[in-house]
Formats: structure tokens, C-alpha cells, sequence
């Protein structure tokens, strides 16, 4: 199963630790201007999930590889992308990058 497979089969079966365990234990993710540990990321995430979002239901995959995966899906008027490095099979750093729809093209 790929990586893209095993983060969609957690959101619709979400269970905090099974997604935290996606993500290395040296798991960083650059947002704009913020970074993010594992911790710091989970728990976003899980804030996120307890407030209804499902925007991961709109995630597409782009490309997956050993190395590296890109996936993207639409929030709003924004196109957000996130690309991974991998590193043991799990997320090991991620960065994320929102453009408004019409910038885009």
C-alpha cells in the first residue's frame, strides 16, 4: 500500500496515533512562513478533524515515488499543494503551499 493509500484509509478511519505513525519521528512541514515538528503537525491536524474538516477527501495524488509523494486538492479559492520527502516509508518532510485559484494557471 502506498503512503497517499495509507493517509486516506486513516482520514476515513481517523485514529490520532495511526496517523501520527505516518509521520517520521524527525517530521517537520514548512507552511508559508511556519515550521511544524510531528507533535506541533498532529496536533493541527486533530483540531482540524474534531472541527469537521474533510478536505483531505479532495486530495488527489499527483506523483508518488520511494522517495517522494505530491498530492493536491482545493480549500476555498486556494489550490494547496503538498509535497513529501520520505524517509523509512513514512512522511519525513513536507511542504505545503497555497495559491488562489485564478494565480494558479
Amino acid at each position: 500500500m502506498s503512503l497517499f493509500e495509507k493517509f486516506v484509509d486513516c482520514f476515513y478511519n481517523y485514529d490520532p496515533n495511526v496517523f501520527r505513525e505516518l509521520h517520521h519521528e524527525e517530521f517537520m512541514v514548512v507552511q508559508e512562513m511556519a515550521l511544524l515538528d510531528r507533535d506541533q503537525h498532529c496536533k493541527t491536524i486533530n483540531e482540524l478533524i474534531d472541527d469537521g474538516w474533510e478536505d483531505w477527501k479532495k486530495a488527489e495524488l499527483i506523483h508518488e515515488n520511494h522517495y517522494c509523494m505530491e498530492m493536491r486538492w482545493i480549500d476555498g479559492d486556494e489550490i494547496v499543494t503538498n509535497v513529501a520527502l520520505k524517509k523509512d516509508g513514512k512522511s519525513w518532510r513536507s511542504v505545503v503551499s497555497r495559491l488562489p485559484r485564478q494565480k494558479a494557471a
